[in-house]
């Protein structure tokens, strides 16, 4: 079982398909569709009881938390943007990958198109304790960026932007969630710490199959 925003044309693809990330993931509705999961259940005898799924997540997520920082520029209207990946994924469904090893659900997608921007949310954060926090959440592309690539950029309604530009190669993990932590200021500019974590939301969803969801 899948979710994803590509086209299937037949019960199980046999060839990769198309999912794209939106370019916009201000609201739930972008950001959720953006998503890929999949999901295999093996050697299930006929049966009328639920059969449970767990689902991974394929792709990326990244976690953008903003802080007002020297001279406390004013962060409301801010524009965030991702800059420099791919936003469509190549993915192709294996029936005898094991689910649970990461790196066998990561080789079933790659990335593919030509890079754009995704516009993420910006709302700000008094500080980063784990009491205060927001995260601004996009769902990105699994791929390698190169040192030097121009990641993040925050635009002030002022019209002043910021960039923050990779010191090194960095890999967008399928499976992991990349956090970056900014502090803005003026006029130095942008600050960011890094740090990256499992993607693993937990919880049980019931569900009803749709054909495009069930394989």
């Amino acid at each position: 079982a899948l979710h994803t925003n590509g086209s299937l044309t037949e019960a199980f693809p046999t060839s990769a398909v198309a999912h794209a990330v939106a370019a916009d993931q201000r609201t739930e509705a972008d950001y959720y569709d953006s998503d890929l999961l999949y999901a295999t259940s093996k050697n299930v005898v006929k049966t009328t009881s639920a059969v449970p799924l767990t689902f991974y997540h394929l792709l990326s997520k990244v976690r953008v938390a903003l802080v007002s920082g020297e001279l406390s520029p004013d962060l409301a209207g801010a524009k965030v943007l991702l800059l420099g990946t791919k936003l469509t994924a190549d993915f192709t469904p294996s029936k005898t990958a094991d689910m649970t090893v990461r790196e066998e659900r990561a080789a079933m997608v790659a990335a593919s198109g030509a890079a754009a921007a995704i516009t993420v949310g910006n709302e700000p954060s008094p500080d980063f304790t784990a009491a205060n926090v927001k995260y601004n959440d996009a769902v990105a592309v699994p791929q390698t960026l190169a040192a030097g690539t121009t990641f993040l950029s925050v635009e002030l309604a002022s019209g002043r932007t910021m960039t923050y530009e990779l010191p090194d190669d960095m890999t967008l993990e399928s499976g992991k969630y990349h956090i970056f932590e900014v502090t803005v200021n003026l006029p130095t500019g942008l600050t960011v710490t890094t740090r990256i974590a499992d993607w693993d939301d937990g919880g049980t969803t019931p569900v009803k199959p749709t054909n495009t969801s069930q394989l």
